[in-house]
C-alpha cells in the first residue's frame, strides 16, 4: 500500500468505501469487506470516522477536533496524524481528491 502522506494540512483524506460499520455505545466496529477484518474504534476515533465520510482536509479535521475537545492544536495533530496513519496501514484511510 503506498504510504499516505500528511506532512501537508491540505491534504485530503476519507475512509474507504468497502467497508461496513455501525455505531455500538458511542463507539464503531468497522468491518473491511475485503478480508473481514474488524476494528473498533473508540468515541474519538468514531467522531474522525464520521468526519471522514466524505473527503477532508487534515488541518479541517484537526481544527474540528480542537473546537470540540479539550486539546491544543499540536498535540492534535499529532494524534490525529498517528491515528490517520494507522488506519491507512490497516487499509481503512486513503488519500482523497479535494
Amino acid at each position: 500500500m503506498t504510504p499516505i502522506d500528511l506532512t501537508r494540512p491540505d491534504n485530503h483524506v476519507r475512509r474507504i468505501d468497502e467497508q461496513v460499520h455501525c455505531a455500538i455505545e458511542g463507539n464503531v466496529v468497522v468491518m473491511t469487506l475485503a478480508d473481514g477484518a474488524y476494528f473498533e474504534l473508540n468515541p474519538v476515533g468514531a467522531r474522525i470516522w464520521d468526519e471522514i465520510a466524505e473527503p477532508v482536509r487534515v488541518s479541517d479535521l484537526v481544527n474540528r477536533l480542537v473546537d470540540d475537545y479539550d486539546v491544543d492544536a499540536e498535540t492534535c495533530r499529532s494524534e490525529v496524524t498517528e491515528w490517520l496513519t494507522r488506519m491507512h496501514e490497516l487499509g481503512l484511510v486513503q488519500t482523497a481528491p479535494a
